[in-house]
């Protein structure tokens, strides 16, 4: 099993990553970056303890498909782990998968992921995000979301504006949560 990535950058504590004006997949063919494997799937993945804010801005990633039928995938057109991210204007569409993932978030067009102590200054504003599809037709408790984000302590802090989220969809049509924008935890 292997994960496929369009980017993949994995930082350090002093070092500020910037990814920016890319297209990932394809505007116009449809299941253009696609993964068979029972891995991850993400467009762009940022990896950064730093505390200085890391940015990914004017990206597109479309038409990015996993055919992958297992219970461990994590399909994102962009996954943002640890460290301090401003999401600021990507276009995020026509993402399928048929992972049968039930603990984490199955699929979404934005996975901001932060274990432990989240740092204050996150920002995902200005983004477009449709048509995410889970195509597995058994019938479990998957979760799609156009934002999954993790908030820091630090009230008003974090910054969650001005997306636009449409079209989250599931083949079975059964047990199935769709979540426009999902926040776990923070107080901002």
């Amino acid at each position: 099993n292997f994960s496929l990535y369009g980017v993949y950058l994995n930082g350090s504590s002093t070092v500020k990553l910037a990814v920016t004006g890319n297209t990932i997949g394809s505007t116009s063919i449809s299941d253009n970056l696609s993964n068979s494997a029972n891995s991850h799937l993400q467009g762009i993945r940022i990896m950064n303890s730093s505390s200085v804010a890391d940015s990914i801005s004017n990206n597109i990633i479309a038409n990015l498909t996993s055919t992958a039928n297992h219970t461990t995938p994590v399909i994102a057109g962009i996954f943002a782990g640890t460290g301090i991210h401003k999401i600021i204007n990507n276009q995020v569409y026509n993402l399928k998968a048929a992972t049968k993932n039930i603990t984490d978030y199955s699929l979404c067009g934005i996975n901001h992921y932060n274990s432990g102590t989240v740092p204050a200054g996150q920002s995902i504003k200005g983004n477009t995000i449709y048509n995410l599809s889970n195509t597995n037709t058994s019938p479990f408790a998957v979760v799609i979301a156009g934002i999954a984000a993790f908030g820091s302590s630090t009230s008003g802090a974090d910054k969650i504006e001005n997306n636009l989220i449409y079209n989250l969809s599931y083949d079975a049509g059964t047990t199935f949560y769709a979540r426009g924008i999902r926040i776990d935890g923070g107080t901002g």
